[in-house]
């Protein structure tokens, strides 16, 4: 497929490379220098994506390049790759993406609020809290950054239908306690009303991401975190009610979730240098 003539080939060459963690070596160079390839919209995109992936450092110039494409996709995937690869300093590069909704401010939100320091971090967070429709970002944004600061922030979305169940993940993410396993759920409420994912251009408008949630008791989490939040350290990222250490990371990865396997590979990612982002679509890790 790599070696083919047909961009869509290519692709598919590139991708299987991603799923499998292989890296195509000269292969993947010669995409991201090949005008042919670069005139492709989804297969520079990929490519550009693999190279953080496999954390190929000899392909950082064409990173570089990329950077200046006029294609958002492109400039946004090698900005991803940048970081990925060490460059933490480029994060602030991030901002747009965040405080924009589009195709790629999930991504941008899973990244920057990684690497971000906290006191900047807080203050994204703040003003992406002005706009009274990124209320799916600035919750999203605040369990990824893991600060219990913004516990009694999220049990207050707990109590609105709309967020509860997301507030509830970020919680999780943050002190790591299963809403289920604590008796800290409560039943579903009446059918809700549909309403937009907050972005008037994306065709997905539903709230599927959050179906298979469990619905937080409001009251019980506030009770909960009134008796137990005094063992978590304000202005400290956590993750899963524990420090985002390699070996706390690698558990999760074989323990946790589906999205917190995702989250776990990304952080794991960016602690060590050496590591290449891990599949965690696959069943089982190697």
């Amino acid at each position: 497929l790599l070696n083919g003539k047909d961009m869509h080939h290519k692709y598919l060459g590139v991708a299987a490379c991603s799923v499998r963690g292989e890296d195509p070596g000269d292969l993947l160079t010669a995409i991201l220098n090949r005008e042919e390839c670069r005139a492709h919209v989804a297969l520079y995109a990929r490519a550009l994506r693999l190279v953080g992936e496999l954390r190929r450092q000899d392909l950082l110039p064409a990173l570089i390049h990329a950077q200046s494409s006029d294609n958002e996709t492109h400039r946004f995937w090698a900005l991803w790759s940048v970081i990925l690869l060490g460059n933490s300093a480029a994060v602030k590069h991030l901002q747009p993406y965040v405080f924009q909704p589009g195709p790629h401010q999930t991504s941008a939100i899973q990244l920057a609020f990684r690497v971000l320091p906290i006191d900047q971090a807080r203050e994204w967070i703040s003003t992406l809290s002005q706009d009274r429709n990124a209320t799916r970002a600035v919750i999203t944004a605040t369990g990824v950054l893991g600060d219990p600061h913004a516990v009694n922030w999220l049990t207050t979305k707990m109590a609105d239908p709309h967020w509860a169940r997301l507030a509830g993940e970020a919680f999780t993410h943050i002190t790591g306690i299963d809403l289920t396993q604590h008796l800290l759920q409560r039943t579903p409420p009446p059918a809700l009303p549909s309403i937009s994912n907050e972005d008037p251009d994306d065709a997905d408008v539903s709230m599927g991401a959050d179906e298979d949630l469990p619905w937080p008791d409001a009251a019980k989490v506030t009770a909960w975190w009134r008796h137990r939040g005094s063992s978590f350290i304000s202005g400290q990222r956590y993750f899963l009610g524990q420090p985002a250490t390699k070996e706390a990371l690698r558990h999760t990865l074989t323990t946790a979730y589906q999205r917190q396997r995702h989250a776990a590979a990304l952080g794991l990612a960016l602690i060590d240098p050496q590591a290449r982002l891990i599949n965690t679509h696959a069943k089982v890790i190697p």
